[in-house]
């Protein structure tokens, strides 16, 4: 299933708590991961602006705080999504044509934007090129953000950890949806961080670079919202979210609370790997409410433009990937410095923003979707999952 697509076309369920299409769930949540990947963009475009001379202030420098929660946001998507279109698969053909299915998603369009930053430092900063750690780039194995080829993708690395923990789940599964592996999974992954961080002090300055990747990673607190999305979803395929717009309106507001604790009390600095508890802490129940919220407003048939919702849902990996690299281009070819301290700058800078999400888009429906149809079609022909 093609789910961003099929969420513009999946009929609407105006009644009761259930829906005959499980995509139908997707309509409004692919506004909300636009909206996050937006807030990402613009939040890495700021420092930009600001070097080159633009006021640091006014909403950018408010969006630079809230960007933080894009990844948090994405996060709850990603476990609410693959839930869903989990919840009726076990066993171990199933197992493994989920993780190849999502393997192959992740990394051959990866690839694609890995082959580009490395073409773009090898033009244009030869000298950064042995200062990433290339072959633990290309398989998205954990590292440090300062070695990786596109920063960004520290957020992957967390994502197919959790795709490892959903394929164990469908594999060890005998039938319907039980939460209790997720549970126990959730509770481990407490205890670890109440461990690492009252015992261990691994988020302490002088010890997160040289501690374990089994409590960095595996027992990272961002695992907590993978699987609070995958817990929402459960709850919403089974039951009507009674006023939605009121859950969105505290979700968002949350998530306005944790910009601002971002600005006052961590001075923007909840964007560090040394403060992950408090900012899983402060984002992760407004994510949660909004996902929450973008589902409940689907049950009650209400989703605003549902076919763009999907064209800009579907580029916003795309967007995610490229944005960084873009950026940085725009940077050694001398447009910033041509447009430093001009009143131009912020507009040119919104015009390039929109530039790169129509070249995502493009990206999306030209190359991502028929790609993703084919590498998934020869998914499903090697593992058919009719053969026991």
């Amino acid at each position: 299933m093609n789910w961003s697509s099929a969420a513009a076309t999946a009929p609407l369920q105006r009644a009761g708590s259930r829906f005959s299409d499980t995509a139908a769930l997707f309509g409004n949540i692919e506004w909300l991961r636009f909206a996050a990947a937006t807030a990402i963009l613009l939040g890495h475009m700021a420092p930009h602006v600001w070097v080159a001379g633009g006021a640091e202030g006014g909403w950018l420098k408010a969006v630079w705080y809230l960007a933080n929660a894009g990844p948090d946001v994405f996060f709850v998507i990603s476990g609410t999504v693959i839930w869903t279109v989990t919840q009726h698969e076990s066993g171990v053909r199933a197992a493994l044509r989920f993780i190849a299915r999502r393997l192959a998603r992740i990394y051959i369009h990866y690839w694609l934007f890995l082959g580009l930053a490395a073409i773009q430092l090898w033009v244009w900063a030869p000298y950064l090129l042995t200062r990433k750690d290339w072959l633990r780039s290309i398989w998205l194995w954990p590292q440090d953000i300062d070695t990786l080829a596109i920063p960004v993708t520290w957020a992957l690395t967390h994502v197919l950890v959790f795709y490892l923990l959903i394929a164990c789940w469908v594999w060890l599964r005998r039938g319907g949806a039980g939460i209790r592996p997720l549970l126990l999974a959730a509770l481990l992954v407490v205890l670890g961080n109440v461990y690492a961080i009252a015992v261990l002090d691994v988020y302490a300055p002088d010890k997160l670079t040289s501690a374990s990747w089994w409590w960095r990673l595996w027992l990272s607190p961002y695992q907590l919202e993978f699987i609070g999305g995958c817990l929402l979803a459960r709850l919403l395929t089974r039951h009507k979210l009674p006023r939605p717009g009121l859950v969105m309106l505290t979700g968002g507001m949350l998530i306005v609370l944790g910009g601002w604790l971002n600005a006052e009390l961590f001075d923007g600095r909840l964007i560090s790997g040394y403060f992950t508890p408090q900012r899983v802490a402060i984002y992760a129940p407004g994510a949660v409410l909004l996902v929450a919220a973008c589902i409940g407003l689907q049950q009650s048939g209400r989703c605003f433009m549902p076919r763009l919702a999907s064209t800009l849902g579907a580029a916003t990996y795309s967007l995610y990937l490229l944005h960084t690299i873009a950026l940085s281009s725009l940077y050694w070819i001398g447009f910033r410095d041509a447009v430093a301290g001009s009143s131009g700058l912020l507009p040119a800078y919104l015009l390039v923003a929109a530039l790169l999400v129509v070249i995502s888009v493009a990206y999306a429906r030209y190359v991502e979707d028929p790609l993703n149809r084919r590498l998934f079609g020869w998914i499903d022909e090697g593992i058919d999952l009719t053969k026991r």
